[in-house]
């Protein structure tokens, strides 16, 4: 398993089937790693890092959903929380 960049957090869901990780301040990215096939089967866009540890976590019914906060940036005032459905790249929901 490789990443391109600096991994900022990690979590691995309870079923020890995947994995998160969440890399990079300039660039943010955070990927889900299947650890049977040990490959990225899935990038999620939408969150803001820039000067801050971001943790992404597992949740939901058979830990579907990922969750990960963001910090605000010179276009928005607030930070906002990202929930992602495990197949799904871009947030179901912003709050």
């Amino acid at each position: 398993m490789e990443e391109n960049d600096i991994i900022i957090s990690g979590a691995i869901s309870k079923n020890d089937n995947y994995l998160i990780i969440n890399s990079s301040h300039k660039n943010p990215q955070i990927h889900l790693w299947c650890l049977k096939s040990y490959l990225i089967i899935r990038s999620f866009n939408g969150h803001f890092q820039e000067n801050f540890t971001i943790r992404c976590s597992f949740g939901g019914i058979d830990e579907s959903l990922i969750a990960c906060g963001g910090e605000g940036n010179k276009y928005e005032s607030d930070g906002n929380i990202n929930i992602w459905h495990r197949n799904q790249k871009s947030p179901i929901e912003q709050i």
